[in-house]
């Protein structure tokens, strides 16, 4: 239902939207900037640090 409705979102769209499905396994620990994954990325729940390319986040909880 879910993906149903955000394509359609996308589809009316004043602005065209690309939707693209990606797999949730790993999001927490690859970085954002580089794509680096890496477990020791993840000081806490709280903090992202990628070891790569130095990037920081504080995450939401």
């Amino acid at each position: 239902m879910f993906c149903q409705r955000l394509t359609d979102k996308a589809t009316n769209a004043v602005t065209p939207v690309e939707i693209i499905a990606i797999s949730p396994a790993y999001t927490s620990l690859r970085c954002s900037e580089c794509g680096y994954t890496d477990k020791k990325n993840r000081e806490s729940q709280a903090l992202f640090h990628c070891l790569s390319c130095g990037s920081i986040r504080i995450t939401q909880t």
